[in-house]
């Protein structure tokens, strides 16, 4: 089950800390926006004690629906690696946000490596202490998550386009890169007020007024407890076995793109 969002009671998920404060890095996950007229804000790290530090990725519906990986650093102004895709309201889709250097910023939606949004401004944010899912990571936060998130995860590298492209896919992202994978919240779902990282223990709590947790999940393939293998029901919306580390109950899962 993916985690719902409600930008009308402002729900996220934080953590005073950051599993990289400095590039390269990936950050990858899933959303599903049931809003395409407001800022959904999706992941974010940054400064909570400055307006002007942050790395961030944003689905933005005042400026046709597009993905936007925005950034800036004490004393720079926001710049912003943007696709020209748009994404749509009530449907599952792909974000993708890279580090590749100070200066070489990449965001990629659904996978499309024909439309990668890239920008290359240098920007070096300072003092990032706070990891958020759903909501800003600095000192006057907004534009709450409306929808719902699932299959978060944060690499210690720029992933190749090959990688992204597995991961547009619906695999998991402890099949990706696992050496490099600094931070992974599944965000499966039960009544849990922690949405735990079953890789790096960046656990993340919610806000105080959370209502409902729970949604319909994103598709997903999980590495199983044999050899890794498509089945062939998978076509048909039936996932992998699930097999998952550090007590993780196993099970098979549904889901659509």
């Amino acid at each position: 089950m993916a985690r719902l969002f409600d930008n009308a009671n402002t729900e996220y998920l934080s953590i005073t800390d950051a599993p990289k404060t400095a590039q390269p890095f990936t950050v990858a996950g899933w959303f599903y926006p049931d809003d395409v007229t407001n800022v959904l804000t999706l992941w974010s790290v940054g400064d909570i004690s400055a307006a002007d530090s942050y790395w961030r990725l944003e689905a933005r519906g005042n400026q046709s629906d597009r993905l936007t990986y925005a950034f800036q650093a004490p004393g720079e102004s926001q710049v912003a690696a943007v696709p020209t895709g748009s994404y749509l309201i009530n449907t599952w889709h792909h974000a993708v946000a890279i580090e590749v250097a100070t200066n070489s910023h990449k965001c990629i939606l659904d996978g499309d490596l024909g439309d990668i949004g890239s920008d290359g401004n240098t920007r070096i944010p300072t003092g990032i202490d706070t990891t958020r899912l759903g909501y800003q990571a600095d000192s006057g936060p907004a534009n709450a998550m409306s929808g719902a998130l699932a299959e978060w995860a944060m690499w210690n590298v720029a992933l190749s386009n090959e990688e992204i492209s597995i991961l547009a896919l619906g695999v998991s992202p402890l099949l990706v890169r696992p050496n490099e994978l600094l931070a992974y919240w599944p965000m499966i779902g039960g009544n849990l007020t922690t949405e735990p990282d079953i890789v790096g223990g960046f656990n993340l709590a919610e806000s105080a007024s959370y209502g409902t947790r729970n949604g319909a999940h994103s598709r997903v393939f999980n590495p199983a407890a044999t050899p890794f293998q498509f089945a062939a029901a998978a076509a048909a919306g039936e996932l992998a076995q699930r097999s998952f580390p550090r007590g993780i109950n196993a099970g098979v899962m549904r889901g659509a793109l």
